[in-house]
């Protein structure tokens, strides 16, 4: 309620602010972590996400986060239902950046395929992945390109 008083967009399927790496919201200086940002199914994983939004936002009071420089955008293409962040800057990653995610239904023996401008830059067999459960990829900063559109989809 307080995103969209403020006016910061939300993600039409998380119903949480969209994010760039940082955890920042389009509106310079304002952060989102936990539930608040999308459903978590763990408390471990809201605790150490708002870990990061904090470092992220003390990183941004030092004037140590700066937005310069070009971004990738993520797209969530076939059988994920969202990608968590909306955007990339490099400039802002040290080692990478992870990719939280949810696909749209149930699948068995399958391949998460990560691209970069339409070129595969990562593939990933899971045994099987669900809905209900958050998924959350690592890709290293040195296979990102400084722009672009960054898609995950699942292959069957």
């Amino acid at each position: 309620e307080l995103l969209t008083h403020i006016q910061i967009p939300l993600n039409s399927k998380t119903r949480g602010a969209l994010v760039n790496e940082s955890l920042e919201t389009t509106v310079p200086g304002i952060f989102t972590c936990g539930n608040a940002l999308h459903v978590h199914d763990l408390v471990d994983f809201v605790s150490a996400e708002g870990r990061e939004a904090g470092q992220m936002a003390a990183l941004y009071i030092q004037d140590n986060l700066k937005d310069e420089g070009p971004k990738l955008v993520t797209k969530a293409l076939n059988g994920v239902n969202y990608i968590i962040p909306a955007s990339i800057n490099l400039n802002r990653l040290s080692k990478g950046v992870n990719l939280k995610f949810r696909v749209t239904k149930p699948y068995k023996k399958v391949k998460l395929l990560i691209k970069v401008n339409g070129q595969e830059i990562k593939r990933v067999f899971k045994p099987a992945i669900l809905p209900s459960e958050m998924e959350n990829l690592f890709i290293p900063k040195e296979i990102l390109p400084a722009e672009g559109e960054l898609t995950v989809e699942v292959e069957t």
